[in-house]
Formats: structure tokens, C-alpha cells, sequence
């Protein structure tokens, strides 16, 4: 389900494992450095914010050269939006399409998307802590182009998410896109609260998300 295009190459998707062990950067290849330079400023903006983030710092943190970060990324503005479409790209593939669409009940999808999401969490923290802290922006023109992306993801996610849903199983009059919107607000605010990836059984709070989709879907669907 691959929502934006990205500058990024999808091959650095899974960054830490990726990049080779080996002290000597010079010996990496060019992609390798890149994938260093994604992952230290995913985390230096996720931790510190895109204000007090620095190419200099990121670029240290990285083990290489400010030149080369320069090289990839002009700016920290555009290594920023790199970063979310990058963030962005990769939560979107982790969900197998072909898998998604046999489903055709919608709870069952959120249920399936919302574990593959939980597993990505687990693995990479920092990336959703990087897409939190840049909602949470003020910067203008960062602000503003991260709400349009967020905007045509979502956009997008929703035309994909409802396709050959099982329409017939709503109640007379419940508009089914509303119904995603409203689950969309209700998982986007349960991971913001609720730290997964700190807790030792993440089953539990999966089961708290589950019960309140179940309180949803028996208002939104008729009896059985």
C-alpha cells in the first residue's frame, strides 16, 4: 500500500539492519551512509524536536560528514519532509494489500492493520515518536506541508481501507466513511496514550483497543 512517493529508496526500509557493521564509514556503501543519516535524524527530531535538531548534530550522531548530509539533504527542512514521507512510505508497505482486501469486514481490517502497525512499533519506536512529535510542530511552512501529506494519506489510506468493504452489514443511514473516520481519531489517540512498546505484554492494551472497536461495531452494525 505504498500511499506517497518518496525520495528515499525503499531498500533502506528496515534502517539498523541494513546498514553494515563495519567501523570505517568510508567503507559503506553510498545508500548505507544515507540509511545512517535517516536513522539518526529520525531520532534526533523524534527526541528533540525539529528546532533544536541539528544537521551538524545529525550528521555527528550519524558518524559522517555535514557535507554529506548536504549532499542528500540541501536542507534540514527538506531532510525533515524526507523523513515524514520516509516514515510515512514505511508504515504504509508494512501492510500486505493483497491480505488486506480479502478481508471485507472493516473491523477486521483496522484489527489487522492496527498488529501489523504494533509490530513495526515494537521494532522501530522512533519512528512513530518522530511522526508524533512532527504533528506537534509550529514551524509555519513545516507545519503546513506536513498537514497536506497528512491530508492525502489519509485520503488515500481511506479509498484503499474501504474498498469492497461489506457495506450490507451497517445499519440504514450510518455513513461508512464516517464510521472510518471516527475509528481512524480513536487509533491514531490510543497509540499517542498508551506506550506499547514500553509495556512487557502488549496483548493487553491490544485487548483494551478491541474492546472499544467491539463497543463501535455492535452501535454501527445491525443484530446479528
Amino acid at each position: 500500500m505504498k500511499l506517497l512517493t518518496v525520495s528515499v529508496s525503499f531498500d533502506m526500509m528496515l534502517m539498523k539492519r541494513s546498514v553494515p557493521m563495519s567501523n570505517n564509514i568510508n567503507s559503506m556503501t553510498d545508500d548505507s551512509r544515507k540509511a545512517l543519516i535517516i536513522e539518526a535524524g529520525i531520532t534526533s527530531m523524534a527526541f528533540k524536536g525539529y528546532k533544536k535538531s541539528s544537521i551538524a548534530d545529525i550528521a555527528k550522531s550519524a558518524g559522517v560528514s555535514k557535507s554529506l548530509v548536504l549532499y542528500h539533504f540541501p536542507n534540514k527542512y527538506n531532510l525533515a519532509i524526507s523523513l515524514f514521507n520516509y516514515s510515512t512510505t514505511l508504515i504504509s508497505n508494512i501492510i500486505p494489500i493483497d491480505q488486506l482486501l480479502t478481508l471485507t469486514d472493516l473491523f477486521d481490517r483496522i484489527n489487522f492493520v492496527t498488529q501489523k502497525k504494533i509490530e513495526l512499533l515494537k521494532e522501530q519506536p522512533a519512528i512513530f515518536k518522530f511522526l508524533h512529535r512532527m504533528l506537534q510542530e509550529d514551524e509555519p511552512s513545516l507545519k503546513n506541508e506536513v498537514r497536506k501529506l497528512i491530508s492525502m494519506n489519509q485520503l488515500q489510506s481511506q479509498q484503499v481501507a474501504l474498498q469492497n468493504i461489506d457495506t450490507s452489514r451497517f445499519k440504514e443511514g450510518i455513513d461508512v466513511n464516517k464510521v472510518f473516520q471516527m475509528i481512524t481519531y480513536l487509533t491514531d489517540g490510543f497509540f499517542e496514550s498508551h506506550p506499547i512498546i514500553e509495556s512487557e505484554d502488549s496483548t493487553k492494551i491490544t485487548n483494551e483497543l478491541d474492546s472499544y472497536l467491539a463497543l463501535l461495531k455492535k452501535s454501527f452494525y445491525k443484530e446479528d
